[in-house]
């Protein structure tokens, strides 16, 4: 492709020094296509300084100023575009290094959470979505305490999701941490053990690490690390009502002896009509009960109610 320059009535020499901001263009547009959409405003900028100060460079190349205005002025305007040019990759290696930043804080924290290797082995759709709102809570320097809201609920589905499939370890110790955490959140607030323990949508979900010691959070996430994994890897069926009845009667008789006859009914027909703090105490002593029965009758209860839980 052969150029003229006869309509500009420049010089080859003079239209290549003129021209020289484009060569932003061609830098600005090859980093810009590796970074999304960020990338194309970056190219995009750098097009544009490059295209405006051609423009002027060939104005003032076809002006009537001497060899030493032209060069000059010219050279002035093609620093001037480079310096504007470094700016703007100064401001977008800053966004993206932050954008890397973030990730990799994410990403370390998923790293060293067993219960996060486990749900992306489980579930990765769901995995995908808490890995997204994490970013975007780092991103707004949210609190923990708004991070754990933010991501609860994720957890709480997939949980409940594997617990009726999970094996008899992971379902008793998960009913042992459960049953832990509501005497110390009950201890603390008979309230927030209600709502722990019937959460209601659009009201805020308890946070039990406001609540509980160090030593039985540890164990949640071991437990529910367990439930999620071994759901997944292999679904054990669900046991029927006429299996678990035989341990169902030793569990509502020890409950009656336990708190009698009239607070057992009225928790089963109007729980309102109760104190929280006896609904909290009542629903503890049930897991206590069933966790007294033989290893294989206490897990297939308990499988059966958490399957119950699941489909409400």
């Amino acid at each position: 492709m052969a150029w003229s320059f006869s309509k500009l009535n420049l010089k080859w020499y003079e239209f290549l020094w003129a021209e020289l901001p484009l060569g932003l263009t061609v830098i600005g547009g090859a980093i810009g296509a590796l970074f999304g959409a960020i990338g194309v405003l970056f190219g995009a900028i750098s097009a544009l300084v490059g295209g405006i100060a051609s423009y002027f460079n060939i104005r003032l190349m076809r002006s009537d100023r001497g060899a030493v205005g032209k060069y000059g002025l010219t050279g002035l305007i093609s620093l001037a575009s480079v310096g504007l040019f470094i700016a703007a990759a100064k401001l977008f290696i800053v966004t993206i290094g932050a954008g890397s930043i973030v990730t990799v804080q994410v990403e370390q924290v998923e790293k060293n959470s067993p219960v996060f290797a486990a749900i992306q082995k489980a579930d990765p759709a769901t995995y995908r979505k808490i890995h997204d709102v994490l970013i975007a809570a780092v991103r707004q320097k949210d609190t923990p305490a708004q991070i754990n809201l933010a991501i609860l609920p994720y957890i709480a589905t997939i949980t409940k999701r594997s617990l009726p499939a999970a094996s008899d370890t992971a379902v008793l110790d998960f009913a042992r941490v459960l049953t832990l955490e509501i005497d110390q959140v009950g201890a603390k607030s008979a309230d927030a053990c209600v709502e722990f323990l019937f959460p209601r949508p659009g009201v805020a979900a308890v946070i039990v690490s406001d609540f509980v010691t160090p030593e039985v959070l540890r164990s949640d996430v071991a437990a529910t690390t367990e439930v999620i994994s071994s759901g997944f890897e292999s679904r054990r069926p669900v046991p029927t009502l006429a299996e678990i009845s035989a341990s169902r009667l030793q569990v509502s008789r020890q409950l009656v002896a336990q708190y009698g006859i009239g607070d057992v009914q009225t928790l089963g027909s109007k729980p309102s009509a109760l104190s929280h703090a006896t609904i909290c105490a009542m629903d503890s002593q049930i897991f206590k009960n069933i966790l007294s029965l033989p290893k294989a009758d206490a897990a297939a209860y308990l499988r059966f109610v958490f399957a119950q839980v699941k489909a409400s």
